[in-house]
């Protein structure tokens, strides 16, 4: 809590530059859906039409009563502008059966707008939003009492005609509430049914409705059935379009085009993620021929009947008419056609283009549709379209028309696609919960009754040289590919758009959190990309490599305010009266061609102007449930890609400003943080690694083969890169000062020196020789191949170059070395070359050794600390296989008891032999609390207080096992693969539970 409030004091104090301080923006409450906003939802959803029915018959039957005395009952104001309104809704030329995409929907969604916003001027009624809402009851009750007027477009034209209105234009209204197919279910219910506990299932194995699509298909139901993504897309268009005194949104056409290539960009990503294969455009060619169409609606598929209630399946396959045809094929005429005449417009040539997809839509649902006349086709509306895989293969036939639209637009210059004047990046990097840079989790969530993506938290730190002490503001977009397309310009993803006003220092880092991307949609404007699918899913249990590429760009127009409205801007645009957009195109500047500039160049950071723009990530998919990050089995990064004046690697995040106080993100479920090999990093002057607050949370955890130096200035301490300079001749690189601190954190390969006082141990890596204080035991090498020095009182993200923690005198680290004060237990020649022997400070005597205390015995894999004497002799049967086993139990009552052999054993699978052989089966994670005292009790009868033991692993190719864990009494489970190169799996014992 004291970090946390020093860090947002010198964010005060310093006039930080970071965006979000003091942690990840919360949703405001103006963001939550309000009062009036429920009221109207819930008017307008269907199971509100029977109340409404009712009330019209008794206000019909209560004006029959009175007109008993009178001649006519007189009608209200109010009920004689609903008559009015009522009487040319009837003659609209969308009837039953017109969709969204069908020519007559635009003309009518337009003159309902007009008339339901034209209530604000009528003088025959009151201009409140209560009259608003009791004439448009009133229209209801007509509308459900009467048929042949399109129920879906009238609520529709209303909703949007709620934007708009002076004194409804903050209010925000539910669609999935109003409009059922918004809604869907794929959570398979049955007697009994309760939803997985287990950790991490990935997508296949849950239990979900059947799929109503056949084949690879199937693969992307998670995409493309998730009701988020539709919410989405029917509110795009039901908002971008429209009569220009009835607000439209700015550049339309481009906002279409943009949109649906954003669609096509992922699903291309997920479909080569999952191994879907390639799909093809309904070209001309293609729609001569017969076409896989197939989607079926069924009560098996459907349950909760959202989408049968107005949808029919499709035919399984489908061939258009001659009549459709030829319809299409004279549209796409008009549209090719119009390119030369209107290559400077891409809202004239949109607008020419714009019949060609509809109608696309509009006919081939109809053609594809199983059902006869009066029925609905998936493909004729847009709150479902994009669930139909044919969706995909006609928006890549209309995105080939924004493609040729940007073939032959001039190819940008230098000038205009270089950074902004003296600015270049010197560093991007992604953090998420406490893993290491660049490396973030997605997952599945349920929610209410559907199973559906989400990712971890994450922010984008960009680090920024400002050599000219520019002080404009500036424009920053932030794109994301497979690394395997980077040289494809057709599949970069655009996470976020932001203008940020620099503050003229020398070097200054930006932060921005994904739930700020002006692509996502905010709670009163759901025209934005899902928050939940911001990020590609990831392959299950592999990483997926991605790169993240960041602009710089200036502004010749300061007032431009892109990214700072809380708004979705990128895919629709924004309705706030004072936005002004940057006028370059969207996807600049990889949308088109560039001139006497190499493009690969800059995007692999070998352009100096440019900078250190791109870095890769990983992105690994954790399945239901996930637990601790700690697990999470990310690959070291790949070889780094260097710019051409560069010293360090792509992965080396830059010094943080004095400036700048980063703020970590909160550990979801976590217990480590987790840096991962060969990731160096850079610590702020002000920040000191060696020193953490002692207070009892997880550890924090550094792996293998990240050498460690000091830096001889007044930095405490600096994390290098491999292959750089071991040591600083002035300061002793890991000898910490005899004051009440943990222990160093100390990669592998570098020695250290525990300081005499009574600190918690460091467990350090094999290889790595040490120098062990005499007041403390030796601590044991863990033999994975990832090792950890585990900090026992170090917060999750602490390590972080995020977190702010105290600083160290450093008068207090000494300056000397006397290679003659190592202890005779450790030999000076396993040292390695480039790396400084540490000293035990000379007032410390090796002979100072308590007595209870063993010595550190040598194996092969480093130092392990033995255990003390224990009077439970172990008690053996012999299995089959020749190897003892030992009864362990957590308590003295043995009413909980385990078997653990008295060997290692060097694989999972002779450990479940083992198991097998003790009529046993082999332990799981599944109740920690009952592992804890088994575990300890076993490392005790083992005399091996570091002992490591197989249990049940997820997946044949996957190998879980029982660690130290970060205090004395816990365990740390882990996961790897079992064909791991250099792991010693020599080194576990089986553990056996009760079948």
């Amino acid at each position: 809590m004291k970090l946390a409030f020093l860090a947002c004091f010198l964010e005060i104090t310093l006039k930080v530059s970071a965006i979000a301080k003091c942690g990840k923006p919360e949703v405001s409450e103006e963001d939550k859906l309000d009062p009036v906003g429920l009221e109207i939802s819930k008017m307008l959803s269907p199971e509100n039409k029977p109340n409404i029915i009712e009330e019209g018959k008794a206000k019909k039957k209560k004006k029959r009563r009175n007109s008993f005395f009178r001649s006519k009952a007189a009608l209200t104001p109010e009920e004689t502008v609903s008559d009015s309104i009522y009487k040319k809704l009837k003659n609209l030329p969308c009837k039953e059966g017109c969709g969204t995409f069908s020519p007559e929907w635009r003309p009518s969604f337009d003159t309902v707008v007009e008339l339901f916003q034209g209530l604000e001027t009528d003088p025959r009624v009151d201009n409140d939003i209560g009259t608003y809402m009791e004439i448009f009851q009133d229209v209801l009750e007509k509308l459900y009492e009467k048929e042949g007027v399109r129920e879906k477009l009238v609520k529709s034209a209303y909703l949007k005609a709620l934007k708009f209105r002076n004194d409804t234009k903050g209010i925000h209204v539910d669609p999935a509430m109003i409009f059922p197919t918004l809604e869907t279910k794929n959570v398979k219910t049955t007697p009994g049914f309760r939803a997985s506990s287990k950790s991490e299932v990935p997508w296949e194995k849950l239990k979900k409705t059947p799929s109503r699509v056949l084949g690879e298909d199937i693969k992307l139901d998670f995409f493309r059935e998730d009701d988020s993504l539709h919410v989405f897309h029917y509110t795009f268009h039901a908002m971008n379009f429209g009569k220009a005194d009835r607000g439209p949104r700015p550049r339309e056409n481009e906002h279409f085009f943009y949109l649906h290539r954003l669609f096509l960009y992922r699903y291309f990503d997920e479909r080569d993620t999952e191994e879907a294969g390639v799909i093809t455009p309904l070209n001309s060619s293609a729609r001569e021929t017969e076409f896989n169409s197939y989607y079926s609606i069924t009560p098996q598929t459907d349950p909760t009947k959202s989408l049968h209630a107005d949808f029919v399946s499709n035919k399984p396959t489908c061939r258009i008419s001659e009549k459709t045809n030829s319809i299409i094929n004279k549209l796409e005429t008009q549209c090719d056609s119009s390119l030369a005449e209107m290559k400077d417009s891409i809202e004239k040539y949109g607008k020419q283009c714009m019949d060609f997809h509809n109608y696309g839509h509009d006919l081939m649902s109809n053609d594809c549709k199983s059902g006869g006349r009066g029925t609905y086709g998936l493909l004729i509306d847009s709150e479902v379209s994009a669930r139909d895989p044919l969706f995909y293969r006609w928006h890549y036939e209309v995105d080939i028309k924004y493609d040729n639209f940007l073939k032959i637009q001039t190819p940008y210059t230098r000038e205009q696609v270089q950074p902004a004047k003296g600015i270049t990046v010197s560093n991007v990097a992604l953090e998420s919960r406490c893993s290491s840079p660049n490396q973030v989790e997605t997952f599945w969530e349920m929610k209410t009754s559907r199973y559906q993506l989400n990712h971890m938290d994450y922010l984008i730190k960009i680090s920024l040289k400002n050599s000219a002490g520019l002080m404009d503001k500036v424009i920053i977009r932030v794109f994301l590919v497979k690394e395997k397309f980077i040289a494809d310009t057709k599949y970069y993803f655009e996470l976020d758009r932001f203008t940020q006003n620099l503050t003229g220092a020398p070097e200054e880092t930006i932060i921005r959190f994904d739930n700020q991307s002006s692509l996502t949609w905010r709670k009163k404007d759901e025209c934005g990309w899902p928050t939940s699918l911001l990020l590609p899913k990831g392959k299950s249990m592999t990483p997926i490599k991605y790169r993240l590429v960041v602009f710089v760009h200036d502004l010749e127009n300061q007032a431009i305010t892109e990214g700072q409205n809380n708004v979705p801007e990128i895919p629709c645009g924004s309705l706030v009266e004072d936005q002004v957009p940057d006028p370059r195109p969207h996807g600049f500047p990889i949308d088109r061609q560039w001139t006497g500039i190499n493009l690969l160049d800059v995007l692999n950071n070998k352009d100096s102007t440019f900078g250190r723009i791109s870095t890769s990530v990983e992105i690994l998919n954790r399945g239901l449930n996930p637990t601790g990050c700690e697990d999470a089995d990310f690959t070291p990064p790949s070889s780094p890609i260097l710019p051409e004046d560069a010293s360090t690697p792509l992965g080396t995040p830059a010094a943080i400003s004095p400036t700048v106080s980063p703020t970590s993100i909160s550990p979801i479920d976590t217990s480590a943080a987790i840096l991962p090999s060969d990731t160096p990093v850079t610590i702020s002057p002000t920040v000191s690694p060696a020193v953490i607050s002692p207070i009892d949370t997880p550890a924090a955890i550094l792996p293998s083969d990240t050498p460690a130096a000091i830096s001889p200035t007044d930095t405490p301490a600096a994390i290098l890169p491999s292959d750089s300079p071991a040591i600083s001749t002035t300061v002793s690189p890991a000898a910490i000062p005899p004051i009440d601190t943990p222990a160093a954190i100390v990669p592998s390969g570098t020695p250290a020196a525990i300081s005499p006082t009574d600190t918690p141990a460091s467990v350090l890596p094999s290889d790595s020789p040490a120098t062990i204080s005499p007041s403390v035991s030796p601590a044991a090498i863990s033999p994975i191949d990832t090792p950890a020095v585990i900090l026992p009182t170090v917060t999750p993200a602490s390590i972080s170059p995020v977190t702010i923690l105290p600083t160290v005198p450093l008068a207090a680290i000494p300056t000397t070395v006397s290679p003659a004060a190592i202890p005779p237990a450790v030999s000076p020649a396993s040292i390695l070359p480039s790396v400084s022997p540490v000293a035990i400070p000379p007032t410390v005597s090796p002979a100072a050794i308590p007595p209870s205390e063993s010595p550190a015995t040598k194996s092969p894999y480093g130092y392990i600390e033995p255990g003390p004497a224990t009077s439970k002799p172990p008690r053996s049967y012999a299995s089959n296989l020749g190897k003892p086993g030992i009864e362990v139990c957590a308590d003295a009552s043995k009413s909980n008891c385990f078997q653990v052999s008295a060997k290692p054993l060097d694989s999972s699978a002779k450990a479940e032999e083992f198991c097998e052989q003790a009529q046993m089966s082999l332990a799981v994670d599944a109740n920690r609390d009952k592992l804890v005292p088994i575990v300890i009790n076993a490392r005790e009868m083992l005399n091996n207080m570091h002992a490591m033991f197989w249990i049940k692993a997820r997946h044949e190719k996957y190998c879980k096992v029982i660690l130290k864990g970060y205090r004395r009494k816990s365990i740390g489970i882990s996961w790897t693969l079992c064909e791991k190169s250099h792991w010693n799996t020599g080194q576990y014992f089986a553990i056996c539970e009760p079948i």
